[in-house]
């Protein structure tokens, strides 16, 4: 059921935003996409790069597992069910680059922290897409406030207070990375900030 919201609802609306990641992120790069999802983006990047999904769910980890084989990606993708605790078994630098794609905005503003300083640690580039801070008004507002509604407990309560303290920027300027690049997309629902 997960793996149908992603590939039905969601990924057709974050369509534009993934072409701006996509501008991002070059060729023949080592890339880590932390929350992977279904793969979509994963996979749509390793089209010309090497890619490492990680995602708590099983069941969308092992639906981008099939989808990169049938589209003859399996070599260029690896994904793994894994806990973002676990990425500090990685090295300095081992990525090029690091993605976060509608990820960040569920945990608490500490849990933030630590995504951000070990993701500066393994990657020498980060790459976060996520809503645009503050949410737009209107209907796109409107619609972004439900869907983290329905998401339900801890996931809204931090949406909320992600959205009250500046997201993502404020984390990257309490660590003093350098922000190369914004853009937005959907109305200006989306963002994508790119950081060293």
């Amino acid at each position: 059921m997960t793996s149908f919201i992603f590939t039905q609802i969601i990924d057709p609306l974050t369509k534009g935003m993934r072409a701006l990641v996509l501008n991002q992120c070059g060729t023949d790069q080592r890339i880590i996409d932390l929350g992977c999802g279904p793969g979509t983006l994963a996979i749509e990047m390793a089209e010309n790069n090497h890619v490492l999904g990680l995602d708590l769910s099983k069941e969308v980890i092992d639906f981008a597992i099939k989808k990169a084989k049938n589209l003859g990606l399996e070599e260029k993708t690896t994904f793994l069910c894994e806990n973002i605790d676990n990425i500090d078994q990685f090295g300095e630098n081992e990525f090029d680059i690091l993605v976060m794609s509608l990820f960040l905005h569920q945990f608490t503003q500490k849990e933030q922290l630590k995504i951000f300083s070990d993701a500066s640690r393994i990657a020498k580039k980060l790459i976060i897409a996520d809503y645009s801070i503050p949410v737009p008004g209107g209907f796109t507002g409107l619609a972004i406030r439900m869907a983290e509604f329905l998401a339900g407990g801890e996931h809204h309560k931090n949406f909320k207070s992600n959205s009250k303290q500046g997201g993502c920027l404020t984390i990257a300027n309490q660590l003093h990375l350098n922000l190369l690049h914004t853009e937005t997309t959907f109305s200006g629902a989306f963002s994508v900030w790119v950081f060293e």
